[in-house]
């Protein structure tokens, strides 16, 4: 995965998590707390397309794996509404996997 598929990725991600918010009640925690970390994403998206990785080297792929793997997982809790808490949980490991990513970027 590169730096454009990354970015695609998290792209789609948002892009769910808005489905899955317009159908939660916003003043429920889980939309609250749903919201926060789609928030964070988006800043953490907008922090990548703004640096430029200078290196796809085995670290960075392993660390797109992960997220890769997360995003997999995501993509079948959004789909049961009911497993929102793990959808959040996910959400919040591809966000450290992200904060990961952004260490290597100067």
């Amino acid at each position: 995965m590169n730096q454009a598929d990354l970015v695609n990725l998290i792209a789609n991600i948002l892009t769910q998590l808005d489905n899955a918010l317009m159908n939660l009640d916003p003043s429920s925690a889980s939309w609250q707390q749903l919201y926060a970390l789609r928030k964070h994403l988006d800043d953490q998206q907008r922090a990548l397309v703004a640096s430029i990785i200078q290196t796809n080297d085995p670290e960075f792929a392993a660390a797109t794996g992960v997220i890769q793997t997360a995003t997999n997982q995501l993509n079948q809790q959004i789909n049961a509404q009911n497993k929102i808490d793990a959808a959040i949980k996910t959400i919040s490991q591809v966000s450290a996997s992200l904060d990961q990513i952004l260490k290597m970027v100067p």
